[in-house]
């Protein structure tokens, strides 16, 4: 009974956090087109980062971790928890740290995607690894956006 008074309390806070997150996940580049171009995206250097320390740096201090990761290009290996769409239509993977188990109830991140179809071969408990910007954290959901599955 507590479990699924728990995981309906994170249900609600992802769905509160992906409404409040709106139309947040358009990119902007020199092109106007708003899609990073096939030379802005080779320029980009994404920073392997540590998913488990970066989720505990913004449970830490927010205003301290956006200043740390607010629009830097990172590679995160982290664990499927949720795979789904929001309510304008942009695909999104829910992480959490790898073998986070039934214990770990916390902050989560949402990684969105232009194309849902880069989402097919992944799976819900599946390990991932991908890269984006990150954005900002509200209601406890760090945004990650412009993602790419590596692995």
């Amino acid at each position: 009974m507590r479990h699924k008074i728990i995981t309906g309390i994170i249900i609600l806070v992802v769905i509160i956090g992906i409404a409040s997150s709106g139309g947040s996940s358009q990119s902007t580049s020199n092109s106007g087109s708003g899609t990073p171009t096939a030379q802005e995206q080779q320029s980009i250097t994404y920073e392997k980062t540590d998913t488990k320390a970066m989720i505990e740096a913004f449970d830490n201090n927010q205003l301290a971790a956006e200043k740390q990761y607010k629009d830097k290009h990172v590679e995160i290996t982290a664990q499927i928890k949720n795979i789904s769409e929001d309510i304008v239509g942009t695909s999104f993977l829910s992480l959490e740290p790898v073998n986070a188990g039934d214990f770990y109830v916390g902050t989560t991140i949402k990684c969105s995607f232009k194309n849902s179809d880069d989402l097919l071969s992944v799976k819900n408990g599946g390990k991932v690894t991908l890269k984006g910007k990150v954005k900002e954290q509200s209601l406890g959901i760090i945004t990650i956006d412009d993602c790419q599955i590596v692995e």
